[in-house]
């Protein structure tokens, strides 16, 4: 942690004025503000030869007016960063201000606000200049004012510059202990694209904005592309935030925000992507977004078509793209995609929205470029920041787009399940189907059809077999969510799923045929090979279950058989008299 060397308020209504007060004030005055300078020394650190991994600028906050408000930190140009002294600068020998580096939400004092200046520090990490100064000032003009605690009269709680540095060198993904996606490392205005690799592989092409790689996925015919999916990851060729309070500022900082500020001051944001050409049909197009900064929330993140017709480096809010259509999905954000992380094996927490929609209309109208704004429409002060392309950050937004041929496939699998009495689940076709009812909603259906099987086992549980068809209406993308969830889902999330739809199905009766499930079998039990005696089906078009005939042979006297040994079974477990 470094302290303050000067720090002092200029005021642009008083241009010739040192104002060395007390506490240093940021008012966002139209034509008469008042802005916050803070000067460091990075000798000492820089002394060590260590690498840097982060810096931050904290201030505490003193006092309030107008809140809650944005505050913009900038970097300052010129030989006046080294030469000015906090009792003497006035806002006419002001070092001049540079470029934005980050912004932050205060709506309080009390308090200790942060604001990330990582990457103008590392510009001055090698350099011979130790010293550094910023410029703090309210970035709408909107009459905001804080005042923070400054460096002088002994106060607790200085200006810092909080400088983290290692000697090791840096780890892929810095200071977030997590892999970072598979995409390049820079991206280009005009990105190319690559073939997409031959099916059957897993294979990595960087171009200067674009990784292709392909996810082979369980098929009823590996030799065929039925089945398999293409991913394609494309990062923004270009990204902005616009402001509606400042219509003539560029927002082409650190990172992307979104601002619900009512008021004509909310923030909105740009993402402009070129898609890539393929030639198997597109099954599915997902935004991924990385949250580092999150205030107000949660908050509901609306997502719009926009036009093309715009610059990176010089749109504003005057000059700003139209806004189209609303797509139909929108995203809860409700904390830091590192906070947001499940371990579902979404890379390292992004939030995604499908998109796949927008991107199909976008192709068929034979563009090849694509803008999404993104707002916070309900205007409740929802204030975010997402990760940029930029700066070569760990986790830039990406445009995920799934391609493949779909065809019909099954998948299958079996469990061992412990109930109260095998002899009354079996003849119960409503508690059956409440276990079919489960696994189709544990593994994400839509399926067209679910099929489930009932055998007594040996040690007096019972084996359930489930046979999941995916029709190639489901669509390749849908085919490839169902086989993941099937292959990961574990024991105790079926025996939760189906404990649910056992209360809803029997109620009162539920703990009369609570289904304990001891293990998810891997492959056919061997005591199956020889016959299975009860099936259940489900389809969902109409959700019916039907209960197939006992295997007592194949003359039509065994299938008589058989359906009168279901009527005495079920009359005597009525009576009481079997067990």
């Amino acid at each position: 942690m470094l302290a303050a060397t000067q720090d002092a308020t200029i005021r642009e209504s008083s241009p010739a004025a040192n104002s060395n007060w007390a506490d240093n004030e940021v008012y966002g005055k139209p034509g008469g503000r008042n802005v916050a300078l803070h000067q460091f020394d990075m000798a000492a650190p820089k002394a060590l030869q260590h690498e840097l991994r982060s810096a931050a600028l904290k201030l505490y906050a003193t006092g309030e007016r107008n809140l809650p408000g944005r505050f913009a930190v900038y970097g300052t140009n010129g030989t006046e960063n080294a030469n000015w002294q906090e009792t003497t600068v006035t806002w006419s020998t002001a070092p001049a201000r540079g470029s934005k580096l980050s912004t932050e939400v205060i709506g309080s004092k009390g308090r200790w606000f942060s604001w990330d200046v990582t990457h103008y520090v590392a510009k001055q990490w090698t350099s011979a200049e130790n010293l550094i100064t910023f410029w703090l000032e309210d970035d709408e003009l909107d009459w905001n004012k804080v005042t923070f605690e400054s460096r002088r009269e002994g106060n607790a709680n200085p200006p810092e510059l909080i400088v983290v540095t290692s000697s090791m060198a840096s780890p892929a993904s810095t200071g977030i202990a997590r892999s970072a996606p598979d995409c390049s490392v820079e991206s280009a205005p005009e990105p190319e694209f690559m073939p997409e690799p031959e099916v059957g592989t897993s294979t990595t092409i960087s171009t200067t904005s674009v990784t292709t790689t392909t996810v082979t996925t369980a098929t009823s015919d590996p030799s065929t592309l039925c089945g398999i999916m293409n991913t394609t990851r494309v990062k923004p060729s270009a990204e902005t935030s616009l402001q509606e309070g400042s219509p003539s500022s560029s927002g082409n900082w650190g990172n992307i925000e979104v601002y619900g500020k009512p008021g004509n001051k909310m923030i909105v944001a740009l993402l402009r992507f070129t898609l890539p050409s393929t030639t198997s049909p597109i099954q599915m197009a997902v935004l991924k977004l990385y949250c580092v900064v999150a205030r107000n929330v949660p908050g509901m993140v609306t997502i719009f078509s926009a036009g093309n017709d715009w610059d990176e480096a010089s749109v504003n809010w005057n000059t700003r793209p139209a806004r189209g259509t609303k797509v139909a999905s929108r995203f809860n954000v409700a904390s830091l995609s590192e906070d947001h992380y499940t371990g579902d094996g979404d890379a390292v927490g992004y939030y995604s929205v499908d998109v796949t929609d927008l991107v199909l209309e976008t192709k068929a109208a034979s563009e090849s470029t694509l803008t999404l704004w993104l707002e916070d429409e309900a205007l409740e002060y929802l204030a975010l920041k997402f990760e940029s392309r930029r700066d070569d950050k760990a986790f830039p937004p990406l445009l995920e787009i799934a391609t493949g041929e779909a065809c019909s496939i099954t998948l299958s699998g079996h469990l061992q399940v412990s109930v109260p009495n095998v002899l009354a689940f079996l003849a119960d076709d409503v508690a059956k189907k409440a276990v079919c009812d489960g696994i189709e909603a544990e593994c994400g259906a839509p399926v067209a059809s679910v099929t489930c099987t009932f055998s007594e086992a040996m040690a007096g549980d019972l084996f359930v077999g489930y046979v999941v068809d995916l029709p190639s209406s489901t669509g390749a993308a849908a085919q490839s969510r169902v086989t993941a969830l099937l292959e990961t889902m574990t024991a105790a999330e079926v025996e939760a799923a189906v404990a649910a739809k056992m209360t809803e199905a029997k109620a009162a009766n539920a703990a009369d045929f609570q289904v304990f499930v001891v293990e998810k079998l891997e492959g056919k039990p061997a005591e199956l090979e020889a016959s299975e005696t009860e099936t259940t089906s489900k389809d969902l078009a109409s959700t019916s279950s039907t209960t197939d005939e006992l295997q007592s042979g194949s003359s039509a006297a065994g299938r008589i058989l058989g359906r009168l040994a279901v009527l005495i079974l079920g009359c005597l477990l009525g009576t009481g008299d079997a067990t």
